[in-house]
């Protein structure tokens, strides 16, 4: 998989290779603990499931009847691996111990660290001794969340609202009002999206198929691109770890046949499409300290090197 595109800067992907196989693959997180100049640890998850991957390429069983929804690095603890069954450190990917009960979903990562959303509750920190409430959202169910520089939470997802019922799945905000969360719709009754995350600054949303962006917390949109299907899904990465460079996959839900196909932002050339040849990709991630792609897709990891070149301030690997 390599990007075209002619001018500066852009995202360079290089061959894509097979890591390994595993029956029932979902998913793949690379992190490296604080201070650490090694590999990054990884983590995989089958649903029932969550293993380490050496650097060897040796798979250790760590957790049985458990999935998987994420992991951060910590300066203290090393890795936090948010679990089904609750949340574990570890310092060297063999092994864990249990610092909470608490379970999170979805795992919103940062350079260091990061922000969890648990259901019913709302967004949590961490910091380094026990996870700490940052806003009130009663969440029932969320799919995908992003968190803009003014500090409101986007996410599609259904939430409780104040009378006790159940709102129906939309592209939603919550907003901090004098210490109350307040939580607004911020499209048209006619539009529905399928994914938002946060890009560059932007908060960007699959809307009707189209790749819409906001800098301003939805008072105006820009229109970057169309897809003609309505079931994309958005994942944003950072690619490096001293500098915020970011790379954006949209893909899809369940592929109708054939190839699944899979876009990335390169900056300079707009979208460029590139189809890999799996039935269906479950999970795009990245792991910073090899400066590779991670794809998970038909019960197999591949990865494949990336760069940002023709850029003085882009790190180049």
């Amino acid at each position: 998989m390599t990007a075209r595109a002619d001018t500066s800067p852009r995202l360079e992907i290089g061959t894509l290779t097979r890591t390994l196989e595993l029956p029932g693959l979902r998913a793949c997180y690379a992190v490296r603990p604080p201070g650490s100049a090694g590999p990054g640890l990884r983590f995989l998850t089958t649903g029932s499931a969550v293993l380490f991957l050496d650097p060897g390429g040796h798979l250790w069983p760590l957790l049985f009847h458990a999935n998987l929804f994420g992991a951060v690095s910590d300066p203290d603890r090393g890795a936090l691996l948010c679990t089904s069954r609750g949340v574990y450190a570890t310092q060297d990917g063999r092994s864990l111990r249990r610092i909470s009960s608490m379970v999170f979903t979805l795992v919103i990562p940062a350079q260091v660290g990061g922000l969890f959303a648990r259901a019913d509750t709302g967004l949590f920190g961490f910091d380094g001794r026990q996870f700490q409430l940052i806003r009130t959202v009663p969440w029932h169910s969320i799919d995908s969340i992003a968190v803009s520089p003014s500090g409101a939470i986007w996410f599609v997802g259904t939430y409780f609202r104040p009378d006790g019922t159940l709102s129906p799945e939309r592209l939603y905000i919550a907003r901090d009002q004098n210490g109350e969360t307040v939580i607004d719709d911020p499209l048209p009754p006619d539009e529905s999206a399928s994914a938002v995350t946060e890009y560059f600054g932007r908060v960007v949303a699959t809307i009707d198929g189209v790749l819409r962006g906001t800098g301003d917390d939805g008072e105006s949109w820009m229109t970057f691109d169309e897809f003609g299907r309505t079931d994309l899904t958005l994942t944003s990465l950072p690619l490096f770890e001293d500098q915020p460079w970011q790379a954006l996959w949209i893909g899809v839900v369940e592929p109708d046949g054939g190839p699944a196909p899979l876009w990335f932002d390169d900056y300079a050339a707009g979208l460029i499409a590139q189809p890999i040849n799996a039935g269906r990709v479950l999970q795009v991630s990245a792991d910073l300290s090899q400066g590779v792609m991670l794809f998970v897709a038909d019960d197999a990891l591949f990865e494949a090197p990336y760069r940002v070149v023709d850029d003085p301030s882009a790190p180049v690997q």
